[in-house]
Parts: structure tokens; C-alpha cells; sequence
């Protein structure tokens, strides 16, 4: 699984909380309880479709049409006898715009004039019934032909039928046009949230004047934004959000005029907030929020009220570690700080939950700069195992994804060059990590 960034992932955001001029995507984690956890498993796959159909791919400041496959290219071979009729449908979404281009590549083009090798000399291409490429279109000394044609919204049927030399062949492809809406206020530090019902909700955040407590939500099936008439309890950026078991976003501590120590809901069916009757221990920003297993949602890391990383914290503050990771079950409305948190201090770090229950926590940075350092927390014990094995280069900002056999990839982020395009794949059963290939 490879991911690159692109305008539509303008819904991360850089971190504030890093060092001056380090301006790096943050990626919010969603993870669920199990008696929860297909539903959401569908609406964020759902919603990762959105994202590899879009292609993850360019760095446009503002909205722009993009060309994305509807019908990847596909080879029709001619064999022998009748003449070969290939069928296949294709869907179009509804972000798509009506034109869309079908493209023909015949053979193998080598560029020279004159035959081509492998080129059908007799073809036709058919979508929804109506032709769109006739037999006359083609010949062995035609390359490529492109048609316009219209793409509405939903399934269509494609039809290729081949007369021609035995093992001559074409490449088919159509491509739709996506035009990217923009959000509807401009902010960083914001958290992006996967909805059970597949939208996503993007809170808070910094803009031009501060700290945000607008939100918005995207319908991925049209690609728009609603902006949402009620507004965050409390403006805030740099905070992390969490699913509770009930389906609600969690928005936990973050920045407004300093870190906070307040968390709040989303109610998805009424679109409003609510103030949790209880804070955190300490103010946070920067730090992760994972739901675990039983729904209660896992506060780990960060950076204290001074932005003081967690050793200077500890050892001047005689209030509960600032690093320290806080069980914060919203259904109660409580936190219990564990008595041994993080074994090393870090912001800027991922934490995944993986199928064991425990949390993997990656990289980050501490005082002294970047982290080349994972451990294993496990909620049932409350415990933090620093882990032998270190990351090929310390990185920070970064993004992590589990992935189905259960190795997390770490992506990107910044290291002591600057931005990264390197991966590292961690192996649960061995506990350790290699450099993935780019």
C-alpha cells in the first residue's frame, strides 16, 4: 500500500505544536469497539475508496479538475475464429462530471511511422449500446483514438468486439474528471473524522484569527462540503479525535490560546456538541486518541500547557505527568491516569491500535528532536514496553496504517533532513521494523 498526498488530503493538517517552520500533515486514527467496529470498517473503507480513486496524488493549492480512471485500462486480445466480443460494465460516482474521454492504445506502439506491432486492424467499441468506435476508426498504422463521450452517474456497460489478426490487441481505458470542492474556511491543526454513515467530519482548527470552533462535513458519494450551523463548545487546533462505541467523535484537549484540558461530542444526528462533564488531568496538544477494544479511548503523549516536552514537565510539575497516558471512557465521564505511562517522552508520534488490543506508539520527538523509538502499550495492564527494536531514521508528523496482515506502515513525516519520503513496516510477531521500499 503505497500513499501519496494530494489537495484532497488538505483535510490533514500541519502541526503548530512542532518546532518553528516545521509544517507537517497530521493524520487522525479511527479506530473502534468490536460490537461497532464492521460498521465502521465499511463507511472507512468506503471513505479510503474515495481516497484511492481520487489517486492521492498532486499538490494543487486550489481546487482543480483531475482525470481519474473509471475503467481501468484493460487488453483486449484477438484469438482466432468468430470475432471476439468482450463485455464489461463499469460504474461512474456521482463526483464525476459528464464528460469523460475513452481512450484506445492499438498494439504496441513504437512511435515510428508505419505498422504497428501487434495493432487490431478491425475493431469496434460499444458503451451503453451506442458506438463509439467503428471499424473504419482502425487500421495497423493507428495508434491511438480518443472519444468523447458522456458519463452520467452510475453503471454502464462496455462492449469490445475484435476482427483481426490472431494475437493482435488494444488497450481500452475512460477517464472521468473530478473537480475538488474546497472547504469552506480555511484552517490547519483540525482533526478529520470517519462518520459511521461514511461522511466525514472536520472540526476545529487554526485560521487566520485563531483557534476555530467551526466544523464541516463531507459526503464523499458528491465530494461537497455542508458546513454545520452549530459550533464546537470551545474553539480548538492541535487537539486529537476518537469514535466512542456509541458512534460519536470524541475532540480531545488541543490549543486555544495555549493547551486545554476540556474534551467534547459530535452527535451525528443532530449535528451538535456537548462539553464532557469531566477534563483531563493536565492541558494537551499534539498527542494521539485511539479508541481501544472496550470503546474507552486511549490519550497518549503530547505537549503540557508551556509546551514543555515530558521530561521538563515531569521533573518541575508536581501535577500528573504531562506525558502520561489518561483512559477516557466519555460514556462515564471519567479519566484514570495510568501509573506507568509512555517510557519515553514524545509528540508528534502515531499511535495504531493493533488486533492484540495493544497500542503501537511510533517515533514523535522530545526535546532533543526526532525519535527513532517505539513502544507497546497495553490498556489491560496499563503498562508501556519500551522496544528494543528501532525505526531505520527517527521521524515525526508521520502518518502510520495497520494493514490486513496486521504489519503497521509508518509513512512520510519529517526526520533530521527535513520532510521524508521513506516507509518503515513494522512486524508484530518479531517486533521489529525494516525500511520500506519506496
Amino acid at each position: 500500500m503505497a500513499v501519496s498526498r494530494n489537495r484532497f488530503l488538505s483535510v490533514a493538517s500541519c502541526n503548530p505544536a512542532a518546532s518553528a517552520g516545521d509544517r507537517s500533515l497530521s493524520h487522525p486514527e479511527v479506530l473502534m469497539k468490536k460490537p461497532v467496529g464492521r460498521r465502521v470498517a465499511v463507511s472507512l473503507s468506503r471513505f479510503l475508496s474515495v481516497l484511492a480513486f481520487l489517486g492521492l496524488a498532486s499538490s494543487h493549492a486550489e481546487s482543480a479538475p483531475q482525470p481519474r480512471a473509471v475503467f481501468a485500462e484493460e487488453r483486449f486480445v484477438r484469438t482466432t475464429g468468430a470475432p471476439d466480443v468482450y463485455e464489461r460494465t463499469f460504474t461512474v460516482p456521482r463526483y464525476v462530471s459528464s464528460s469523460g474521454l475513452l481512450r484506445l492504445v492499438n498494439g504496441s506502439p513504437t512511435g515510428s511511422p508505419g505498422s504497428i506491432p501487434n495493432a487490431v486492424s478491425s475493431a469496434s467499441v460499444l458503451v451503453d449500446g451506442r458506438e463509439v468506435i467503428s471499424p473504419s476508426d482502425l487500421s495497423k498504422t493507428v495508434a491511438v483514438v480518443e472519444r468523447q463521450i458522456a458519463l452520467s452517474p452510475g453503471r454502464h456497460t462496455l462492449q469490445v468486439r475484435l476482427q483481426s489478426a490472431p494475437g493482435s490487441f488494444l488497450r481500452l481505458t475512460v477517464l472521468g474528471t473530478v473537480v475538488l470542492a474546497d472547504l469552506a474556511n480555511a484552517r490547519s491543526g483540525h482533526t478529520a473524522t470517519v462518520l459511521l454513515d461514511g461522511t466525514v467530519l472536520i472540526s476545529g482548527g487554526r485560521g487566520a484569527d485563531g483557534a476555530l470552533a467551526s466544523a464541516e462535513v463531507l459526503d464523499p458519494n458528491t465530494l461537497s462540503w455542508n458546513t454545520l450551523p452549530n459550533q464546537m463548545v470551545s474553539p480548538r487546533f492541535e487537539h486529537a479525535a476518537a469514535v466512542a462505541a456509541t458512534g460519536e467523535p470524541v475532540l480531545v484537549a488541543g490549543q486555544n490560546n495555549g493547551a486545554i484540558v476540556t474534551s467534547e461530542t459530535f452527535e451525528p444526528v443532530g449535528q451538535g456538541f456537548s462539553l464532557l462533564a469531566v477534563s483531563l488531568p493536565v492541558a494537551l496538544a499534539g498527542h494521539t486518541a485511539t479508541t481501544l477494544l472496550d470503546g474507552r479511548i486511549l490519550v497518549l503523549g503530547g505537549l503540557d500547557g508551556s509546551g514543555t516536552p515530558a521530561a521538563d514537565a515531569f521533573v518541575l510539575d508536581p501535577t500528573p505527568d504531562p506525558w502520561s497516558a489518561d483512559l477516557h471512557d466519555p460514556r462515564a465521564a471519567t479519566v484514570k491516569t495510568l501509573s506507568q505511562p509512555l517510557a519515553v517522552a514524545r509528540s508528534g508520534h502515531t499511535a495504531t491500535l493493533l488486533p492484540t488490543g495493544e497500542i503501537l506508539v511510533v517515533g514523535g520527538r522530545d526535546s532533543q528532536g526526532g525519535l527513532d523509538s517505539a513502544e507497546l502499550v497495553d490498556p489491560a495492564t496499563g503498562r508501556s514496553t519500551l522496544l528494543t527494536a528501532r525505526l531505520a531514521e527517527a521521524r515525526a508528523d508521520h502518518a502510520a496504517v495497520l494493514r490486513p496482515d496486521g504489519t503497521v506502515l509508518g509513512i512520510g513525516g519529517r526526520n533530521a533532513r527535513g520532510v521524508t519520503v521513506t516507509m518503515d513496516i513494522y512486524y508484530p510477531v518479531a517486533r521489529t521494523f525494516s525500511k520500506a521500499a519506496a
